[in-house]
């Protein structure tokens, strides 16, 4: 079998990182929808309470900050901790200088609550939440990646413990 060495790409061209990728997908009109979407679910809350509670102090996101705490939640998946509260903590165990210079732990909080990509739908689906997300998703993945064959990806191999309503059980697969 002759060796073959596999195509390099041209001067000109650049490699793609994980980043680049995440910013073509997520780009500036997702974050602008999801700030709009988040505010406006802020203002709705408060409006329809007596006392604020811990919105009291609650102030519009911009799309630097909602930026920042994407980036929060995605390195909290690489950086795992017990709980949110843990990557706030003061004490010198748990201090995260890093989390805490971006951001207050009450301001994250406050905004994960609030968090919102689409209209509020009072419909018995409770996928209805992510769907205009799984769409957005979708199709800015079609334009941007156009595959050479058909791909499938067996959800089987990725371990999963949580609990989820439409969630199915496949006797005859060869891994459970």
């Amino acid at each position: 079998m002759p060796y073959t060495q596999e195509p390099q790409p041209l001067q000109s061209e650049r490699v793609m990182t994980e980043l680049d990728v995440f910013e073509k997908i997520f780009d500036e009109i997702f974050f602008e929808q999801l700030v709009r979407e988040t505010n406006s679910n802020a203002h709705d809350l408060l409006n329809k309470r007596e006392k604020p509670g811990r919105l009291e102090n609650w102030y519009d996101v911009n799309v630097p900050e909602m930026t920042i705490f994407i980036a929060m939640i995605l390195w909290m998946g690489i950086n795992v901790m017990r709980t949110i509260d843990h990557y706030f903590m003061q004490h010198k165990f748990f201090k995260n200088e890093y989390m805490q210079n971006l951001m207050s732990g009450k301001r994250f909080t406050n905004i994960l609550s609030i968090l919102r990509y689409s209209p509020h739908h009072n419909s018995v689906d409770t996928s209805q939440k992510i769907k205009p997300l799984v769409k957005y998703c979708q199709n800015k993945w079609k334009s941007l990646f156009q595959s050479r064959e058909n791909i499938l990806i067996d959800e089987s191999i990725a371990s999963f413990k949580g609990r989820i309503k439409y969630k199915q059980f496949c006797k005859d697969k060869k891994k459970k």
